[in-house]
C-alpha cells in the first residue's frame, strides 16, 4: 500500500513539475528546444517511475519507524528551506549550511561536514558559474 501512496504522490508531482514547467520563459536565450525540455523530460521520468510504482509494487514493502520518519522529515524541511533561501542568502552560504546539516544528520563529524560543506559550495559555485557562466544568486555576499 505505501508504494501506491507514494507513487500517487510521485505522479502528482511530476503533473505539478511539467505544468510549472510550461510557463517558463526563454528571455534572451536563444536555445532551440528552450528552458521547459529538461523539466519536461524529468517530469516524463518521474511519472513513469510514479506509474511503475502504482502498477506494480513491492508486495513486501514497510513503512520505516518513527525515528527514521523523523530523520526524512527533518531532511524535507532542511531541502525545504534551502529552497526558500537560496536567493536571500546566497548560492554559497545556503549551499554551505545545507550540505553541511545534511553530512551531520547523515553520521559525519561537524568538522568534516562543515569542510564538505565548503568544498561542495565552491566546487559547484566554480563549475556553474566561472566555468560554464552561469550565474548563481549572490544574495548576502553579493551586498558588500
Amino acid at each position: 500500500m505505501s508504494d501506491r501512496i507514494f507513487g500517487v504522490l510521485l505522479l502528482l508531482l511530476a503533473a505539478d513539475y511539467s505544468w510549472t514547467a510550461r510557463g517558463f520563459d526563454p528571455g534572451f536565450m536563444a536555445d532551440p528546444l528552450g528552458p521547459q525540455t529538461f523539466p519536461y523530460l524529468l517530469g516524463a521520468v518521474l511519472a513513469v517511475t510514479a506509474l511503475y510504482l502504482l502498477l506494480r509494487p513491492d508486495p513486501t514493502a514497510h513503512w520505516p519507524d518513527l525515528p527514521r520518519l523523523l530523520q526524512l522529515g527533518l531532511v524535507i524541511l532542511v531541502l525545504l528551506a534551502y529552497a526558500s533561501l537560496l536567493e536571500w542568502l546566497g548560492f554559497l552560504i545556503a549551499t554551505l549550511l545545507t550540505v553541511t546539516m545534511l553530512g551531520w544528520r547523515l553520521g559525519a563529524s561537524l568538522r568534516t561536514a562543515i569542510l564538505t560543506g565548503i568544498g561542495v559550495s565552491l566546487v559547484v559555485y566554480g563549475l556553474f558559474d566561472i566555468v560554464l557562466e552561469l550565474p548563481l544568486p549572490a544574495g548576502l555576499l553579493g551586498r558588500f
